[in-house]
């Protein structure tokens, strides 16, 4: 299984690197560029990578209650769901401003082979070298 994991994580890499050049995005020091070139980037990569997720998995919220706005959770809430902070005395029902909505997925469908090759060596090829042959 967690082989397996480890495949099903550099599936996804590979995904974002293809769709959205997101490898390419954070490895890359970018504090010489300019801020304009960076928004155009990070544009493409936005485009690319939500392609990705929105092909590959059922993402929804945790909450349904919109960002800054109260929100009472009852007794029997899932505290895997929720990430409580603040004052947190005693037991709930606590009452409080939603910070983040969270976000779960219902279904994964990642394709199913990253590359048997890269296994065997131990590592997990994401993106090849490209050449150009002149």
């Amino acid at each position: 299984p967690q082989q397996n994991s480890e495949v099903q994580v550099a599936q996804l890499l590979t995904l974002l690197q293809e769709k959205g050049r997101f490898l390419d995005f954070v490895m890359d020091d970018i504090k010489s560029y300019p801020d304009a070139q960076i928004a155009a980037a990070a544009r493409f990569v936005h485009q690319g990578c939500q392609q990705v997720m929105q092909h590959n998995f059922t993402i929804e919220p945790v909450a349904s209650v919109a960002e800054n706005q109260p929100i009472t959770l009852e007794a029997a809430f899932d505290r895997n769901e929720y990430r409580l902070s603040g004052k947190v005395d005693g037991e709930p029902p606590y009452s409080g401003v939603l910070k983040h909505k969270g976000w779960k997925t219902r279904a994964v469908s990642l394709p199913k082979v990253l590359g048997a090759r890269a296994e065997a060596q131990g590592t997990h090829l994401l993106v090849a070298a490209e050449v150009e042959v002149r």
